[in-house]
């Protein structure tokens, strides 16, 4: 879906965990995984979470901080033993709010930012169709029946925006169509064209030659026109912009188009779950003919699993000692494995060097090189705004992905990067607040 310039492959590769200092018999961290749970609407009290390990009760020090943005400068608006929650207050809409756990002392740690607070009339025209009664599988196929009897007689497709591909199906009354690149719709002069082999293959319809105009170095029929002379009613993402500071997502919705008997098919802010779920029916990330042959004529490239878990001699993410959230309705809890999950506060690769991989990868005749980004564990070797589980809150606190990209192209490679959907540390994946992590998911790979 996004627009990466090279592609990675999942191979079943490891590689060890090097040019790290030994850490066994070290005190693991008195608290982990710091987050706040409650909804960012004006009146709602705000909890904070965090896990210790077992027998081993904390009362950290809490503090509380605002600012006007994920990355604006935090104003302390509340600390103590005692500050477990905070209501929010009128002064509160449109701020992002975040907790630090033992504040005060070494082993602080911060929680994501969340927000911008909403009022409650903005949060009155939301609706939330993920019921917390249900399970997240549950959720999701009410959704899809909900999508599936709303555009039964539509068409719907997406196309280029600045984070996203244009995708490679069209919906037409519920029935997936393939688009191979050349009958894709298209961007010119701010407005969105399909050519005839589309119109062919998503309405089956013949169109008026009258409306056709060149566009794109082809034949082709702007969208409004094709709305027009099919009596459709055209609704976009790109002009429906939710007027709501935080309505989940908005990334998705630009982008989707859709063709519809109904009138105002979606609002974009009581409708943003079917409008998130219309376009994941349009994506199925498989890799293109074209990308297979050239990794089958490759055959040998080099697969990188590194990341904290190697201070601890222990295999990625798959030997983290803690029950986790199976991907299904199961409801298993993702709880803590402290020494694995607070191995990153020790991690400090001084010697790590790209180069010197780079220059062994190509004396070995191997065509690419794959680096993990996150793996199940959700450790990011990336810094992000929308966490604080990654290599910025490390000692070493330097920028691994783009070291690694920089020695790949030098060395004349091709790069892909390994990034996992699955999360068996974050506390919203697979529960009712899962929009939070779709958030952070789609936040971080764009």
């Amino acid at each position: 879906m996004f627009k990466f310039k090279n592609h990675a492959f999942c191979l079943l590769t490891a590689f060890g965990g090097m040019l790290l200092t030994p850490a066994w018999g070290e005190p693991v961290a008195p608290w982990l995984r710091a987050y706040i749970n409650g909804e960012e609407v004006v009146g709602t009290t705000l909890e904070s979470r965090y896990s210790t390990p077992e027998d081993e009760p904390a009362s950290p020090v809490i503090q509380w901080e605002k600012a006007d943005s994920r990355t604006g400068k935090p104003v302390l608006v509340q600390q103590g033993k005692d500050a477990e929650s905070y209501t929010l207050t009128d002064k509160d809409a449109g701020k992002y709010f975040r907790i630090i756990v033992g504040g005060g002392t070494k082993d602080a740690i911060a929680s994501p930012w969340i927000g911008p607070v909403i009022t409650e009339k903005q949060a009155e025209s939301i609706n939330n169709r993920f019921d917390p009664g249900k399970s997240y599988q549950e959720n999701v196929d009410a959704l899809q029946k909900e999508l599936s009897e709303k555009l039964k007689d539509a068409v719907y497709f997406t196309v280029d925006t600045d984070k996203l591909h244009g995708a490679p199906y069209a919906m037409a009354a519920n029935e997936r169509i393939a688009l191979p690149e050349d009958i894709r719709p298209f961007r010119e002069n701010g407005k969105i064209y399909v050519n005839h082999p589309f119109v062919q293959a998503v309405f089956k319809k013949e169109l008026p030659d009258e409306i056709m105009e060149e566009a794109g170095g082809q034949k082709a029929y702007e969208i409004g026109n094709v709305a027009r002379a099919l009596k459709l009613n055209l609704w976009m993402g790109d002009k429906e912009k939710a007027p709501l500071p935080n309505f989940r997502m908005q990334p998705m919705a630009e982008g989707l188009v859709v063709l519809s008997p109904e009138k105002n098919v979606f609002s974009p802010v009581a409708d943003r779950d079917l409008v998130n779920e219309a376009v994941n029916r349009l994506f199925d990330f498989k890799a293109s003919d074209e990308q297979l042959k050239w990794f089958r004529d490759a055959k040998f490239g080099l697969f990188v699993h590194w990341n904290p878990s190697s201070l601890l001699e222990r295999e990625i993410s798959w030997e983290r000692n803690a029950a986790r959230p199976k991907d299904s309705a199961s409801g298993h809890k993702n709880i803590m494995d402290f020494e694995y999950d607070s191995a990153h506060r020790r991690f400090n690769p001084k010697q790590y060097d790209p180069r010197k991989w780079m220059s062994v990868a190509k004396k070995s005749g191997m065509k690419y090189a794959v680096l993990t980004t996150k793996h199940h564990d959700s450790f990011s070797n990336f810094p992000s705004d929308y966490d604080t589980f990654t290599i910025a809150n490390t000692t070493y606190g330097k920028y691994m992905v783009g070291q690694f990209a920089a020695a790949v192209h030098a060395a004349g490679r091709r790069l892909g990067f390994y990034y996992c959907g699955r999360d068996w540390y974050n506390p919203y994946y697979l529960t009712d607040q899962h929009y939070r992590y779709l958030e952070y998911y789609f936040g971080q790979i764009s």
